[in-house]
C-alpha cells in the first residue's frame, strides 16, 4: 500500500492525549490517527439522513 504523509499543527496538549489515547488502545499514533480519519469519512458518505437522525435520537435517549 502506497503512504503519504500528513504534517498538521496541533495543540502540544492535544497531541500527548492523542499519544495516551493510541497506546492504552496499543496503537502507533499513526494507526489511531489513520484508523479515526476512516472512520470519519466513512460515516460521511454511508449514513442517510435518516440513519443520523435515528443515531442522534438513540444517543439522546429519545429512541422509545
Amino acid at each position: 500500500m502506497a503512504r503519504s504523509q500528513l504534517n498538521i499543527k496541533i495543540d502540544p496538549e492535544l497531541l500527548q492525549r492523542v499519544k495516551a489515547h493510541a497506546t492504552r488502545q496499543g496503537k502507533t499514533v499513526t494507526e489511531f490517527v489513520a484508523e479515526t480519519l476512516m472512520e470519519a469519512v466513512a460515516e460521511e458518505k454511508v449514513a442517510s439522513i435518516e440513519e443520523r437522525l435515528a443515531r442522534i435520537e438513540k444517543h439522546l435517549g429519545l429512541d422509545i
